[in-house]
């Protein structure tokens, strides 16, 4: 195919982009001309770029590392074997400020150093930071500010002397503080990926300067929107309400406009998942919404969750209480049967208390396999006043004098309730309205 302009991409593989102009020769009066490589306020030295003694390795497991590459040099205790110096061209002598980049650790196995040094050589002498690799995100971190002579005097170094098995390098930057660079994206994010009906997510922006550093939006407009309005609403602050489901949409988009100094962007959107509202209380709930009576010990059973212990009785009249805590409206009701190979309790009673009454099941844990079993669906205030009780009816079983292969065990983990929403077929043959903007 042939392009009669030229056409601009942008090379990015969860790095620092750089911006590159492709033309054919046959088709442009003029060659183009190629976009900066760095603002004049921002010096960026790459590890391709440092001076390097020793072994380094290249490497590209860890994310948001910078342009193409990170490397790593393994650690020792003892004198440095490996050095790295990120030595920049400064155009004049001011006091920069200094940042280090390293990637985001994908796996705790690669052991990076937490105490890796670099030190800053500047024309009032030199400074050592210590840092502790592992908690990098991928993003610039500010190591100090410094005076610095114009020219290549000055540079940061980093050794091989640290702890762990590795230390890892990106790159530096230096940044004029009095020349301003300019906001150049911006990014929305919310607390929660997934928002149930009833609760809220609470969005904010972030902006970046176009070195690469976070940028100030204190002083910016900041507007948030929603694609479905029918579904969702937003206020001026990103709080961001679920108020219905049509029983079809399983996500929202969102995204913000950011205005300051006169230039405005739009982050791009956002996608979350809503669903309706689930709400599970297990035998591990210390906020008062799972209480016992009588006499309950904790099973080397795990229960729904996988790591969480449930728990058993071998007492009659014991009870465990897992009471409802949620708006009110109409929920279907399941508890978590345990099934063992042997000790089953098969008759437990259960009783769920609800708007108009209270429902008593008996529940055969001897059958079938551990899962959700469902109670029905119900009514529930929301005063939290209603709950689900399990108590055990069977007599006492006590070893001794019971033998081993005749103990019965009452077991209890968790309760669920999920939410069905009263509107949701009203709404499913309501047309979305436009997006509108946060008051």
């Amino acid at each position: 195919m042939i392009y009669p302009k030229p056409l601009r991409i942008t090379w990015n593989r969860r790095k620092q982009t750089r911006k590159r102009t492709l033309y054919l020769p046959d088709q442009v009066s003029e060659t183009p001309v190629q976009p900066d490589g760095q603002d004049s306020s921002t010096i960026i030295v790459d590890n391709t770029e440092a001076e390097t003694e020793g072994v380094w390795i290249r490497d590209t497991t860890a994310n948001d590392y910078y342009y193409d590459n990170y490397v790593y040099a393994k650690s020792t205790t003892g004198t440095a074997t490996s050095k790295m110096r990120w030595r920049p061209e400064l155009p004049e002598s001011v006091t920069y400020s200094v940042y280090y980049k390293l990637p985001q650790i994908t796996a705790t196995s690669e052991n990076w150093a937490t105490n890796a040094s670099f030190t800053v050589y500047h024309s009032g002498g030199s400074e050592t930071v210590t840092v502790d690799e592992t908690t990098a995100n991928g993003t610039w971190v500010h190591l100090g500010d410094y005076p610095f002579a114009a020219g290549d005097s000055g540079y940061v170094e980093l050794t091989n002397k640290a702890n762990k098995s590795r230390v890892v390098a990106d790159a530096i930057m230096w940044v004029d503080p009095n020349r301003v660079p300019q906001l150049e994206s911006a990014v929305i994010l919310s607390d929660r990926n997934e928002l149930q009906m009833t609760q809220t997510a609470q969005l904010s922006v972030t902006g970046y300067l176009d070195n690469g550093l976070v940028g100030d939006l204190t002083q910016a407009d900041v507007q948030y929107f929603v694609d479905r309005t029918d579904l969702a609403e937003v206020d001026s602050s990103g709080l961001l309400t679920l108020l219905n489901l049509d029983g079809d949409t399983d996500h929202i988009e969102v995204w913000a406009t950011v205005t300051i100094d006169g230039v405005t962007l739009t982050t791009p959107p956002l996608t979350i998942t809503i669903r309706d509202l689930t709400v599970i209380v297990d035998s591990t709930n210390t906020t008062g919404l799972y209480t016992t009576e009588g006499s309950w010990s904790q099973s080397n059973l795990a229960g729904y969750k996988i790591g969480v212990k449930s728990r058993y009785s071998t007492v009659q009249g014991s009870s465990a209480t897992w009471k409802g805590q949620f708006p009110e409206g109409k929920y279907t009701v399941s508890i978590y049967k345990l099934v063992h190979t042997t000790g089953n309790d098969n008759n437990v009673k259960v009783e769920v208390k609800h708007k108009t009454g209270t429902e008593v099941i008996y529940m055969d844990a001897t059958v079938g396999s551990s899962g959700w079993v469902n109670l029905g669906m119900f009514d529930f205030t929301g005063d939290g006043s209603e709950y689900v009780r399990l108590t055990r009816v069977t007599p006492t079983t006590v070893d001794p004098p019971t033998l081993p292969a005749d103990m019965i065990y009452t077991r209890v983990d968790a309760v669920m309730f999920e939410r069905h929403s009263d509107d949701s077929e009203l709404l499913a043959n309501e047309a979305p309205d436009e997006p509108t903007l946060s008051e």
